[in-house]
C-alpha cells in the first residue's frame, strides 16, 4: 500500500480535493440542520420532561453510550 507522500502529485491533489468536499459537505449539512430547525434542540430541562415517554429512556441511553464513546 503506497502512503499519501510517495503519491504521485495528481493522487494527492484528487485526496484533497475529496477531503475538502466531505468537509464543505459536512459543513453545509450542519448549517442546514441549523437554520431548519431553528437552534431548538433539546435542552436538559425538555430531556427530563419527556422520560415518562418509552423512546425518550432509549434516547438517554444511547446518549449515555455516545458520551463515554467520546471520552
Amino acid at each position: 500500500m503506497e502512503t499519501l507522500s510517495t503519491k504521485s502529485r495528481a493522487a494527492r491533489l484528487r485526496a484533497d480535493t475529496v477531503a475538502l468536499s466531505l468537509f464543505f459537505i459536512s459543513a453545509l449539512l450542519v448549517l442546514w440542520v441549523a437554520i431548519r430547525y431553528g437552534g431548538s434542540w433539546p435542552d436538559y430541562s425538555d430531556m427530563t420532561q419527556s422520560l415518562p415517554h418509552p423512546i425518550a429512556w432509549l434516547r438517554w441511553v444511547l446518549g449515555d453510550i455516545s458520551e463515554v464513546a467520546f471520552y
